[in-house]
């Protein structure tokens, strides 16, 4: 007569066979996994790209905006485009005036 496995030794066999497929299965997926793209490269590819120099359209121009204003706002979109986001907030923060593309800058 054959002995029956003990069960701690099916228990051992069971989860090493385990440990074994979800290797394999794991190994199938890992070559499609891809990067996560940033938001702002997902937004340039859709379109929805917002961003623009007041004097980029010349069409709406906004009345009131000075240069002084426009040197802020060149300086708070380039803080943006370099991701710096403390010397935008700074530059939020000491601006005084009321002209509104420097808020939507």
């Amino acid at each position: 007569m054959r002995k029956m496995p003990r069960p701690a030794q099916v228990l051992v066999y069971v989860s090493g066979l385990v440990v074994i497929c979800f290797e394999v299965i794991s190994s199938c997926f890992a070559a499609q996994r891809h990067q996560q793209q940033s938001l702002k490269r997902l937004r340039q590819r859709d379109g929805y790209d917002m961003s623009a120099t007041a004097a980029a359209d010349r069409k709406n121009r906004v009345a009131g905006v000075t240069p002084e204003d426009k040197a802020v706002i060149a300086r708070i979109s380039d803080a943006g485009r370099a991701a710096d986001w403390l010397t935008a907030r700074r530059l939020f923060d000491s601006y005084c005036g009321c002209a509104s593309p420097v808020y939507n800058a």
